[in-house]
């Protein structure tokens, strides 16, 4: 049997709910961490892990003895990233250099004609050199946020103080390009805009174009950084007994009901034969909770994953194998299917599809036009494929992606936006929780998983 009464139940099993786990637990907090399967993140933070987000999960391990953090290149491997703009094919996720030389000869309006560049960066050596100080840059700047910066604190002043000059230069030059671009996706550099939409859907988890100039550093140093697939599975096998050992408890089971008092955690029944326990607080960490009877509030319109799974023939070769692409053009910018993504396996193809969410949509409501128009696509940028794919399944992922306002901000920083947490047991109560919080994608934190790594590492002081 586990300990009934609690000071933080945690629900959810992620990496992210293990490192808040842990500081609690240092604070000599008595924590359960709870795996209901019903709040996930999916691939939201596991999938095209930037350097400066790979370095900062380093520094945690190291600071705090973390064992499976201290040696994360074991659950990492490097995956390309290919971005597909009409006919245009980018290729992005390999050494810095090599991503600079890309976005270069791809997107040419990228960086301003004539810019000097102060590194050969066409040499081998030059690409070594560029390639140690993007790498070191990042390490830095990781260690500095860490360890010395808050939520409040961590903005662009961080980025420049620490930044090599050729750098800082064609980040300068990244800026002027894009607020030079016009906004009307009809008119102008519609290549250039349309990779800006991409990138930040994909690595800050927005579809907005409204950026800060913090935000932008972050997505111009990510454009630049080498691209992981995090294994996460067998992070968590690990994770598990360091938990346990710093005197945490885990369980994985569903709840089954939640009770509150005076909108404060009361009771939680578990489904499994530990019953009920009490806990004084509750952290929710996943993407959508709406399955638990609890309903997030104050929230912006948001997109959610529709996957689309095509095995192979049996006899079929294909050659794209663990390849990943992300596809958009200028027709599908506003619309209620922006882009997708496509992850190919050595037996199959699945393609994320991120829709906009109405109430009561349903998947049988975007099937027809969604293979429609995966065909189409496919026939442009895979030829044969679709001949060789048996027929998909559909069903909808937990990854969620925002459209976003713009990052409400003082002075340079953004900050994470308030999102309620409400009791829906009632049909006709929407009581407002206290001492129930939400660590996910609503949130609308300006760089993606990084900000809620720094929300997690600053909230626990407060937990």
């Amino acid at each position: 049997m586990i300990e009934k009464n609690l000071d933080m139940t945690l629900v959810g099993k992620n990496y992210l709910s293990f490192l808040l786990g842990v500081e609690l637990l240092d604070r000599n907090q008595k924590v359960l961490l709870l795996d209901d399967d019903r709040l996930s993140y999916g691939q939201l933070y596991s999938d095209s892990l930037p350097q400066l987000e790979v370095d900062f999960l380093k520094t945690w391990g190291e600071d705090r003895g973390l064992e499976p953090f201290l040696h994360l290149d074991k659950y990492l491997k490097n995956r390309h990233l290919t971005f597909v703009i009409g006919d245009n094919l980018i290729r992005l996720g390999g050494r810095p250099s090599h991503n600079f030389s890309e976005i270069l000869r791809k997107l040419s309006n990228m960086l301003p004609a004539g810019l000097e560049i102060g590194w050969p960066y066409e040499t081998l050596e030059g690409q070594k050199e560029f390639d140690d100080a993007f790498h070191a840059f990042s390490k830095r700047i990781a260690q500095n946020a860490f360890r010395y910066k808050s939520v409040q604190s961590f903005n662009t002043a961080v980025f420049l103080a620490h930044c090599p000059p050729d750098i800082k230069k064609c980040f300068e030059s990244f800026e002027e390009v894009f607020r030079n671009l016009s906004l009307d996706p009809y008119e102008g550099q519609n290549s250039e805009l349309t990779f800006f939409f991409m990138a930040r859907g994909k690595f800050q988890k927005k579809f907005s174009m409204e950026l800060s100039r913090f935000e932008l550093f972050h997505l111009f140093l990510t454009l630049l950084s080498p691209l992981y697939e995090l294994d996460q599975d067998s992070l968590l096998m690990d994770l598990e007994p360091v938990l346990i050992e710093r005197g945490g408890l885990y369980k994985r089971t569903r709840i089954r009901e939640w009770l509150f008092h005076k909108s404060k955690p009361w009771s939680l029944e578990l489904a499994s034969y530990d019953g009920i326990i009490h806990p004084k607080n509750i952290s929710l960490l996943g993407a959508d909770p709406s399955g638990l009877s609890i309903k997030l509030e104050n929230l912006g319109q948001s997109f959610g994953c529709i996957r689309v799974s095509f095995d192979f023939a049996s006899d079929a070769k294909i050659f794209w194998e663990n390849e990943k692409f992300l596809r958009c053009d200028k027709s599908m910018l506003g619309t209620e299917r922006p882009l997708w993504e496509a992850d190919f396996g050595e037996e199959k193809v699945l393609f994320k599809v991120f829709v906009k969410k109405l109430k009561g949509s349903k998947i049988e409501f975007h099937e027809k036009e969604i293979l429609k128009m995966l065909k189409i696509d496919m026939t442009q940028i895979f030829p044969g494929l679709w001949e060789k794919l048996e027929e998909p399944t559909l069903d909808w992922g937990p990854e969620i992606w925002i459209e976003g306002e713009g990052s409400k901000t003082k002075g340079d920083i953004p900050f994470p936006k308030s999102v309620m947490v409400t009791n829906v047991k009632e049909p006709m109560s929407h009581e407002r929780l206290n001492q129930v919080y939400y660590f996910g994608p609503y949130k609308e934190g300006p760089l993606g998983l990084l900000s809620s790594l720094m929300e997690i590492k600053d909230g626990q002081q407060f937990l």
